[in-house]
This record gives C-alpha cells, sequence and structure tokens, in this order.
C-alpha cells in the first residue's frame, strides 16, 4: 500500500517538474519574484512617518504631517508581543477618523490606509484592547504617502 501510494507520488511530482510542468512551474515562480520585487521598489509610497507609540500609555501618539491630502496613505505597525490592541488616528481637530479594535490575538504586522482630506498633524494612538491583559511593548509604525502596494498590505493582515 505504501509502495503504490509513493510510486504515484513520484509519478505525479515527475509530471509536475518534468519538461513540461518544469517550466510551467518556472514561470510561476519567476512572475512571482518579478511582482514582489517591482512592489518593494517601484509601487511602495513615500516614508514620511515612522516612529514608535507605546502601548501602554494611552497619551503617547505618532504624529503624523499630512502635506499632501486627498493622496492615500498607508499606515502599517508592527507588534512582537502578542495581543490584541486598539488603533484610533485623529484629524488636526482631534475628530476621530480611523478607529479599529481586534477581537483576536496576535503578533506581526498590521496596516490600513486612509485618505486625509487636509493638511495637518494627524495622530495615530496604538493601545491594548479590551481584552487583552498585555499592559506594556510599543508598535513600530511606519506611514507611507501615495503607496500603491497591492500584496503587502494583504499579507499584513493575514493571522496565522
Amino acid at each position: 500500500m505504501i509502495q503504490k501510494f509513493s510510486k504515484d507520488y513520484l509519478k505525479a511530482l515527475q509530471k509536475i517538474f518534468g519538461p513540461t510542468g518544469g517550466i510551467i512551474v518556472g514561470c510561476l515562480i519567476l512572475s512571482l519574484a518579478v511582482l514582489f520585487l517591482s512592489e518593494q521598489f517601484f509601487l511602495r509610497g513615500k516614508l514620511i512617518a515612522q516612529g514608535y507609540v507605546g502601548i501602554n500609555d494611552r497619551n503617547d501618539h505618532l504624529v503624523i504631517r499630512v502635506r499632501r491630502p486627498g493622496v492615500k496613505h498607508l499606515v502599517d505597525f508592527y507588534t512582537r508581543r502578542k495581543s490584541n490592541l486598539s488603533v484610533r488616528l485623529t484629524d488636526p481637530e482631534g475628530k476621530e477618523i480611523y478607529s479599529q479594535a481586534e477581537l483576536r490575538k496576535h503578533k506581526g504586522g498590521r496596516s490600513f490606509h486612509f485618505t486625509p482630506t487636509r493638511k495637518g498633524a494627524y495622530r495615530l494612538y496604538v493601545n491594548p484592547g479590551a481584552t487583552s491583559f498585555v499592559q506594556s511593548g510599543s508598535a513600530q509604525v511606519r506611514v507611507y504617502e501615495n503607496d500603491r502596494r497591492i500584496i503587502s498590505p494583504l499579507l499584513g493582515r493575514l493571522t496565522i
């Protein structure tokens, strides 16, 4: 039974990586590499703000100076500790324009887009979520202006 399964498995692998299948797999790998490189070097926006925001301090925030209203911005942040977070972005007048409270704990990258309506200093607050027991740590934040990447922000939302 095991020998039959292993022979069938080997035959399937030979078909995939054989003379015709190998070309298809190679082209697929090459196209994914080109997509990744073009996304990282040509579609990435201009970095306009970066820093660390303390999770334990509710008043700690990152100031994002917006000079081009109407242009889409990407906020990308990363945490090393497994936690759920409450993220809030306010405009120059203090009005909340983005808010998200995570219900599931995870660590790693998170991101969201926003389009500012006016110039000024926007503030990003990252705090522990309502069900989080982690009361310390920090989030590394980067803000990009006119970011056109497609795959990287989606990868930031994946949780494993």
